[in-house]
């Protein structure tokens, strides 16, 4: 009989990237990942994570292992993402579909969550060894939606995309309306030459 895996609820957080949430990536994973306040109490996942490294390998961790929980965060990656600022990323992934439901036990599609959602994660550790890289991984088990929150990033639609170029045509055709109603008054017609 194969034995459970220890499971660890995280606290509350916001979703960082929900694009293979719900669709696997190129490997044929799925993942999540939250972003999660520094001052959070982590200690049971900590303890998790703390215990793989001893089952794995237990005369001492390996130099460069690598572990789950991203603490510090790079200045260009905060550039580009100024939500990271003062925050903890935690990634984790699977090779099955991720349940995502929200308090009322509600299932959610990719429609009724977003990067920027407050979200808590069932999670279970991993030790891995591929490639000469070591590590710990977090495998996901399970998403709970809490609330929504304002989005990490936006979607551009197709309107803000091409609005400069769409102006353009706009301004064309207006041009081209006035050009022709000009070109109607020198043509010498006189509305008032119709007799009714």
């Amino acid at each position: 009989m194969s034995e459970q895996k220890v499971r660890v609820i995280t606290p509350e957080g916001r979703l960082a990237f929900d694009r293979n949430l719900f669709e696997a990536n190129d490997k044929g994973k799925y993942t999540a990942s939250m972003v999660i306040d520094k001052d959070k109490d982590l200690k049971e996942l900590l303890a998790l994570v703390k215990d793989a490294v001893k089952e794995e390998w237990p005369k001492g961790a390996p130099k460069g292992l690598k572990m789950p929980i991203k603490e510090k965060t790079d200045p260009e990656d905060l550039e580009k993402y100024p939500y990271l600022e003062n925050k903890m990323v935690l990634n984790a992934s699977t090779g099955f579909e991720i349940n995502v439901i929200d308090t009322a036990n509600n299932a959610l599609t990719k429609e009724n969550i977003k990067a920027g959602d407050v979200v808590r994660f069932s999670v279970s550790t991993f030790a891995y060894s591929v490639d000469g890289n070591k590590g710990i991984g977090l495998n996901v088990n399970a998403v709970l939606k809490i609330r929504e929150d304002e989005a990490f990033y936006k979607k551009q639609s197709a309107a803000d995309m091409f609005g400069s170029v769409m102006t353009q045509y706009a301004d064309e055709a207006v041009n081209s309306f006035n050009q022709s109603l000009d070109e109607a008054d020198d043509s010498g017609f006189n509305s008032d030459d119709i007799a009714f």
